[in-house]
Formats: C-alpha cells, sequence, structure tokens
C-alpha cells in the first residue's frame, strides 16, 4: 500500500493514496476524494486517461471539479435556492444566471475526508456534511468506497441524514483515453438513453423533455463527438450508461450507474490551462460522462427529486470499466 503527499490546502496536508492491481493504479486525494490518476495497463503501454493536477492547490485553482465527488447536489440549482417542506433556502450562486453550480462555493470537491479503510485495492472516506453547509438542511454523513477491480474502478456514494435533505452527488472525472495531448473529436460514443432535458434562458434544465433524435445529442448509435460543444442532461434508459470508443488509443469506457441521468459535457478550454506533469490542457482535450439526477430537479415537479428522509440511507454506484479493444 502506497501513499504520497498531495500538498497542502486550507493550512492542512492532503494526501494521496494508490490502488493498484495487474491492470490498473489509481490515484486518490482525501482531500475532495479527487480522482487524480487513472492508469491503464495494457500490453503496450501505461496510459494515464484522466486530466489532473499535481497538487491540491493547483487543482483548486483550477475551477474545474476534475475527478472530485460532487455534492450536496451536483449540477445547477435555478436561482440559487430552493423549497423544501415550506422552507426557502437562499444557496450561493457561484455561476452567472444566479445558479448554484456543484453544491455552491464549497462542496464535497472542497473538503477534507477522514480514512476509514485502505488496502491495495480499496479505500473508503467518510465525512459529515453539516447543518447548514452551504445553507443545505440537516446533517449528511457520507461515505465514499473506490474499489478497484479487474474490470476498473467501482464507487459507492452513501448517505445518511438526520432530517429530510437533498442528496445528488457524482464523480467529475476529465476523460481522454488516449492522452490529454490528443483531441476527443474522434471518440466514438454511445449513450443509452432515447430523451434529455430540454433547458431553459439560464442553461438549465426548464422541466420539458424531448426526443434525441434529430438532434446533435442522438448517439444513440456510435458516433464522434466531433466539435460540437456538448453540455447536455440525458435521460439514461438503463445503468449501463454510455459506452465511449477511443480509435487512437484502442481502449472502451463503459459507464454503468443507479443514477437516472447522465451528463455529456466537452470542455473546450479557450486559454491552456497546465495540469500534472507540465502538461498541457486546451481546446477539446477530454470529456465527461457523469451520471446524475436530472439538473434542477429540486425546484422541477416533472422531475424526480433527490430527497433522502431522517434515518434513510441512499446508495448511489457508479462504474468505470476500460477494456482493450
Amino acid at each position: 500500500m502506497k501513499s504520497c503527499s498531495y500538498g497542502k490546502i486550507y493550512n492542512k496536508n492532503a494526501t494521496l493514496y494508490y490502488l493498484e492491481n495487474s491492470k490498473f493504479r489509481i490515484a486518490i486525494s482525501d482531500f475532495g476524494a479527487i480522482i487524480k490518476e487513472f492508469i491503464v495497463k495494457t500490453s503496450s503501454q501505461h496510459k494515464d486517461i484522466i486530466l489532473g493536477f499535481d497538487d491540491a492547490l493547483s487543482h483548486f485553482n483550477s475551477q474545474t471539479y476534475a475527478g472530485a465527488i460532487i455534492g450536496r447536489v451536483a449540477n445547477g440549482i435555478e436561482n440559487a435556492s430552493f423549497t423544501l417542506n415550506g422552507k426557502k433556502y437562499e444557496l450561493f450562486a457561484n455561476e452567472p444566471g444566479n445558479v448554484c453550480n456543484h453544491g455552491g462555493a464549497r462542496g464535497f470537491d472542497k473538503y477534507f475526508y477522514e480514512v476509514l479503510n485502505f488496502s491495495e485495492t480499496e479505500i473508503t472516506f467518510l465525512r459529515t456534511s453539516v447543518d447548514g453547509e452551504e445553507n443545505f438542511p440537516h446533517n449528511l454523513e457520507i461515505t465514499i468506497a473506490y474499489t478497484l477491480t479487474e474490470n476498473g474502478l467501482s464507487i459507492k456514494i452513501k448517505g445518511l441524514a438526520d432530517g429530510e435533505t437533498y442528496f445528488a452527488p457524482t464523480s467529475h472525472p476529465y476523460f481522454n483515453l488516449s492522452g490529454s495531448e490528443n483531441s476527443v473529436e474522434s471518440v466514438l460514443l454511445k449513450v443509452n438513453a432515447q430523451n434529455y432535458t430540454v433547458k431553459g434562458n439560464t442553461g438549465l434544465p426548464n422541466g420539458k423533455i424531448e426526443p434525441i433524435k434529430n438532434t446533435p445529442y442522438d448517439f444513440s448509435e456510435f458516433k464522434e463527438l466531433g466539435t460540437f460543444d456538448y453540455d447536455v442532461n440525458f435521460c439514461a434508459s438503463s445503468e449501463h450508461k454510455a459506452t465511449a470508443i477511443d480509435k487512437n488509443s484502442n481502449l472502451k469506457l463503459e459507464v454503468y450507474s443507479n443514477l437516472i441521468g447522465l451528463q455529456l459535457y466537452t470542455p473546450n478550454f479557450m486559454e491552456s490551462l497546465y495540469g500534472k506533469n507540465g502538461s498541457e490542457y486546451k481546446g477539446r482535450c477530454a470529456f465527461c460522462l457523469e451520471p446524475q439526477f436530472y439538473p434542477n430537479a429540486v425546484n422541477l415537479s416533472k422531475f424526480t427529486k433527490p430527497l433522502i428522509k431522517k434515518g434513510e440511507q441512499k446508495e448511489y454506484y457508479i462504474n468505470y470499466f476500460v477494456t482493450e479493444v
């Protein structure tokens, strides 16, 4: 079992923990439960397939959320507020249009976690998101378990609340299956969904759901990501959310989850961003596949709300499986 420093932030030392087997090596930090490194070992190469940063402060300053666990509520909340049990909760608007994104000013990605256990292929983190944190109500105990298997990485995110609140986490790795120096435009993607959530004026879903057919979002069969800037939520039709194939590296990524939605995000870095080992991130150098509840579901009656009740435990899983093709 191996660990090392991940720098210092909030006047506290961050640590990286390594999980490894014959096929993969993963580096995960106790700060933000960040996946910093996802190395795939093939017969011809060892390829790191995610973007990341050399230390916790560099990650924080990037404002990318790369590889982190997101919460309490992933994605955007319109008008930076919601009403629960007759009470209105005002949140921090950290995006234009009065939108609270990815948990607010200091979401799950910006906290330290206690390590409950650590072995060669598994690590479990624990933290309590306290009542009033980012103005969300009630205490929420969060357990995050990362397990390395022969197929890839499995993540289990559990929440236990002492009162009714919202709990809608995700994991936010930026993937490039052939290395960050290459564009992802030629990546082939298939998404198991027939519908998507339509956006309103704030860029968040307005409650309408429409078919993907005859739209840029039709990934019902494999097609290249191309040059379109995607930032869309799919209404997933199965727990097998999506498959991506990189023809350059001959690697295939499959995403599974019991969360009902899937966000496809293809950042287009207009200015270069420098990541781990001096890597330059620019243009379309990554794609994100984020299982989630539908964005802004806390404010839309037609969408399933991510409620968790007093004394209730909710568990969500996300699997990132990688194989050669």
